[in-house]
């Protein structure tokens, strides 16, 4: 068992229902791959999930957020992004690419969100 997988026991809620129906859900990235072309496996699993959510039409709305990168890779947030071709309809996905540090995720995702 790796360490997310071994983390992820501690947080996961069994009893934790999902609404019926959310106006948005936010995918929160954890990094890119070591080339920085394609999301780490953990944000690959988040946005994957998220549009399950959204194909299920349990949301109405998908934010991915995340900025880390280095000036000529693509965010976290548009490379979960990418995952969602043809999934979300333009109007329905938002990205939020400045955060550098995991608060600033919320800091920066809020306007968005109102």
């Amino acid at each position: 068992m790796g360490f997310w997988e071994w983390l992820e026991r501690f947080f996961e809620t069994k009893d934790d229902v999902l609404p019926e129906k959310a106006n948005v859900i936010v995918g929160l990235g954890k990094s890119v791959s070591k080339d920085g072309k394609e999301t780490s496996p953990q944000s690959r699993a988040v946005a994957l999930k998220v549009l399950d959510l959204f194909q299920q039409s349990k949301v109405e709305y998908v934010l991915f957020t995340g900025g880390y990168h280095l000036p000529v890779m693509p965010t976290e947030a548009e490379l979960m992004a990418r995952l969602a071709t043809d999934k979300v309809p333009t109007g329905k996905l938002f990205l939020e690419e400045k955060s550098r540090w995991t608060h600033q995720n919320a800091d920066f995702s809020l306007p968005i969100m109102k």
